[in-house]
């Protein structure tokens, strides 16, 4: 009943946008850092993307300490369809090592190559061919021999149907709807942010926003973060993530809090 209630407003939301056309302001991955944009691309147009991300599940141990760097590269084919491809190197603390490997590695992984994730996106644009912030992203995440053995990472996919609004003088809310399917687990999630463009110099532009990413089971995160755009076609984005489920009893030791601190910097560039 639950899942039927959240399509039905889903559903409902995507039919209203539909019928109202948004301002293209933003490109595509300009906002959030966890969050998928509306997407909003010209065609033949080569997107580089560049993302670091520092982790910390329990404060004051370093056991868990960890880091991601993605580059990634992405094209968009025509006004409505997008692939992208992005490499996650990582060094990974103790307590994220499987349990088999932990007594041989203590002090955590070394770099590694974990995982290659593919994503494609299709949007939708109206008669007059401005960007509606309507989509859907297909993602397979397909890890490495090494990240098996390590992380114990496992083959996963799934999709993110995205609904977005842009208004005023740069600002935009957009939500995220997510499904993913991961070591025979069904994953939903949901994702909303608002990004306030506060400045304005030449050709530069100045934002600040948040994000707020959790699931169904109380799981929740709120990600604030400050953006720079210039020049439309090249964005730097930084934020930091605070979960709060490890703050609740239920939460507190069932191994799937979200991280007690979390940074996170990308550059993108449309070229």
């Amino acid at each position: 009943m639950k899942n039927k209630l959240t399509l039905s407003i889903f559903l409902a939301a995507l039919f209203i946008a539909a019928w109202s056309p948004a301002p293209a302001w933003a490109f595509l991955a300009e906002n959030y850092l966890y969050m998928r944009n509306g997407p909003s691309f010209a065609a033949n147009n080569i997107f580089s993307l560049l993302g670091f991300d520092y982790s910390v599940r329990d404060q004051g141990s370093e056991r868990s300490d960890s880091w991601e760097l993605r580059p990634g590269l992405g094209y968009a084919f025509t006004e409505w369809a997008y692939i992208e491809v992005d490499c996650v190197l990582g060094k990974y603390g103790l307590s994220r090592l499987a349990s088999s490997k932990r007594e041989k590695h203590p002090s955590g992984s070394s770099m590694m190559l974990d995982s290659v994730i593919f994503d494609v996106i299709f949007g939708i644009a109206d008669q007059g061919k401005v960007p509606v912030e309507l989509g859907i992203d297909f993602f397979y995440r397909c890890p490495t021999d090494r990240a098996g053995d390590m992380l114990n990472r496992d083959h996963s996919g799934g999709f993110a149907l995205i609904l977005g609004e842009s208004y005023g003088s740069g600002h935009n809310t957009t939500v995220n709807l997510s499904y993913e399917h991961n070591r025979g687990k069904d994953i939903f999630q949901w994702a909303v942010g608002s990004s306030f463009q506060i400045a304005q110099t030449g050709t530069a532009a100045f934002k600040i926003g948040f994000e707020m990413i959790g699931d169904y089971s109380g799981h929740s995160a709120l990600i604030p973060g400050v953006y720079t755009v210039l020049d439309k076609s090249f964005s730097i984005k930084t934020g930091v993530s605070i979960g709060f489920s490890q703050y609740t009893k239920e939460h507190r030791n069932d191994g799937n809090k979200e991280d007690d601190l979390r940074v996170a910097f990308a550059i993108v560039k449309k070229w």
